[in-house]
């Protein structure tokens, strides 16, 4: 549980019989209970990620007294997990959580650097008026002055994503751990492990680590066996993971939590443990909470991530989005919610961000994205309007690299409409690669028109030119309803004769050809967006994907527009 009160957040323990149940095996059901986090629109840590560790040591305070020096790999072991989380799938989790910058969105980037130990202190300074014991605890100013008297000692910096954990010990000659409080919770009796928090108008994130195995409230972490040879140590750094992750997903407390609960991506999935390997080395931690599983888990990916910018038409608080992916052959193998009803809107000029997992079984196997507005409307209101300025789609691995990218822009590069609720963006960048010998029979025309529509006794051919002869397509006959504004039209046609390589594939002329009635004058139409595959028995390849505001206007005078192949691809 996590008290939110935008200074200290305090982790709460199992119930005792929670605690017997993570032992007997059934923790995972408790998780499955939990809720997803909610996005309250504040910062989350972004690259780079620092870490400092203080160890607060005071003569006859120890980290570990089953061990002979009263160390033992307490220090290196809490040191080393930072120098190797970056780019582990175990820290992947955090990137499905993007926090507000500015009037955008960012989220970190993992991979190689993505977090750093920025450095480490030893402090034998006394603890004040000797504090430390369940008569005389420690408070969390204590913790505070000794962060700050930390920074002026060995000049080290603050900044939005550095994190400062204050680590305490247990009394050699009494056995105890060393007790603190924050506020009236206490680490014993029955109190709390650790908190995360910050101080300074919110310039100091820092965390207070009490000595898990000798806090006798109960800080076990789920652990009974050394994967470091040290329970102290191992069980020292589970607990670490789950104040860490809390504030790079919730730094001051106003980014991500569960709005019914308080409870933070560490509290959801509160001890229970998971062996990982980070940096070829093996490190027990505490899951974490996936939004993208409702689950906790101990890694995340591949996954795909959204940037969408929104234009000078917002999307309606009370409309939702959503993003079907869909393989080189058009199917939708997979659905990812952009925004959800209950979620606040995407303004004005505006950038957001969505991650997701992707579960495609090639990395590289999608072909385009369909992105639908839905409006939710309550009396008097009409459908929502919503202008895409800009889309990129990656997919990731699970360690954060990029596997493949695609990104579109316009002015708008696409509007949703009650009448005209999808768009459909090509992503050829994102396509498995072709074999070399591979031939095309069938072309596939996606046609985005923008603001002045396609008229209904208007009639518009595509002539592609195919191994030095041309084949005309027709993409609306005189007889067929109207394109309308902002809509997109998709049509497929068999290549005449033998299947072609996709370096066959040359220039497309698209013609309009108005058939005037009555006191009608020639038609005008803008094409917003032409994207060109071929498809055959080897996948599909891209011919050309371009978009603009408008990418052509024709009209009676200029009937026609020609685009070169590979253009955008």
């Amino acid at each position: 549980m996590t008290k939110l009160d935008g200074h200290s957040h305090t982790r709460k323990l199992l119930s005792f019989a929670a605690a017997v149940a993570l032992f007997a095996g059934t923790a995972v059901d408790r998780a499955k209970a939990a809720n997803n986090l909610n996005n309250h629109g504040g910062p989350t840590m972004q690259n780079q990620i620092t870490a400092f560790l203080i160890y607060w040591l005071p003569s006859g305070v120890a980290l570990d007294t089953s061990v002979t020096n009263g160390v033992g790999n307490f220090e290196t072991l809490t040191q080393r997990f930072y120098n190797d989380i970056s780019g582990s799938s175990y820290f992947n989790i955090v990137t499905q959580y993007p926090g507000g910058c500015g009037s955008n969105e960012c989220v970190v980037q993992n991979g190689p650097g993505a977090v750093r130990l920025g450095g480490f202190w030893v402090d034998s300074q006394a603890y004040p008026n000797s504090k430390g014991t369940a008569a005389n605890p420690l408070q969390d100013s204590d913790i505070q002055n000794e962060v700050t008297r930390a920074l002026g000692q060995n000049h080290w910096g603050t900044n939005a994503s550095t994190e400062f954990f204050v680590i305490t010990g247990v009394f050699k000659n009494t056995g105890a751990g060393v007790v603190e409080c924050s506020g009236s919770n206490c680490t014993v009796p029955g109190g709390f492990c650790a908190y995360h928090g910050n101080f300074n108008g919110g310039a100091v994130l820092y965390g207070y680590m009490s000595d898990a195995s000798f806090n006798t409230a109960g800080c076990a972490e789920g652990l009974s066996t050394a994967v470091n040879g040290q329970i102290a140590s191992d069980r020292e750094v589970a607990m670490m993971s789950h104040e860490f992750f809390e504030t790079v997903t919730d730094a001051q407390g106003n980014a991500w939590w569960d709005s019914s609960t308080g409870n933070e991506i560490g509290d959801n999935c509160n001890q229970i443990p998971s062996n990982v390997a980070m940096n070829g080395n093996n490190y027990s931690v505490q899951q974490q909470w996936s939004n993208a599983s409702s689950s906790c888990v101990s890694s995340f990916g591949p996954s795909v991530q959204f940037t969408i910018g929104t234009g000078g038409d917002d999307l309606r608080g009370d409309s939702s989005a959503a993003a079907a992916l869909q393989g080189p052959g058009g199917g939708s193998f997979e659905t990812v919610t952009l925004k959800a009803q209950n979620q606040s809107s995407w303004g004005n000029n505006t950038g957001n961000i969505v991650v997701s997992g992707f579960n495609q079984a090639s990395s590289t196997a999608l072909g385009q994205v369909a992105v639908t507005l839905t409006s939710h409307n309550s009396f008097p209101e009409t459908d929502d309007n919503w202008n895409i300025q800009n889309f990129t789609v990656k997919i990731l691995n699970p360690s954060g690299g990029v596997l493949c990218q695609q990104s579109l822009n316009g002015n708008p590069l696409a509007r949703l409409t009650g009448s005209a609720g999808t768009a459909t963006f090509g992503t050829p960048a994102c396509q498995p690669p072709l074999p070399p010998a591979a031939t095309f029979n069938q072309i596939t025309f996606n046609i985005g028109t923008g603001g002045d529509d396609l008229r209904g006794d208007s009639s518009a051919t595509a002539s592609v030119n195919i191994s030095g002869g041309t084949q005309t397509f027709t993409l609306k006959a005189q007889s067929d309803g109207g394109w309308e504004n902002n809509s997109d039209h998709v049509k497929t046609f068999t290549i005449a004769g033998p299947a072609q390589p996709l370096t066959a594939f040359g220039t497309i002329t698209i013609t309009l050809t108005s058939h005037n009635g009555f006191a009608e004058t020639n038609d005008n139409w803008n094409v917003q967006t032409v994207n060109v595959t071929v498809n055959g028995p080897s996948g599909s390849g891209c011919v050309l994907n371009q978009g603009g505001n408008p990418l052509g206007r024709l009209t009676g005078s200029g009937p026609s527009m020609t685009l070169n192949p590979r253009a955008g691809c």
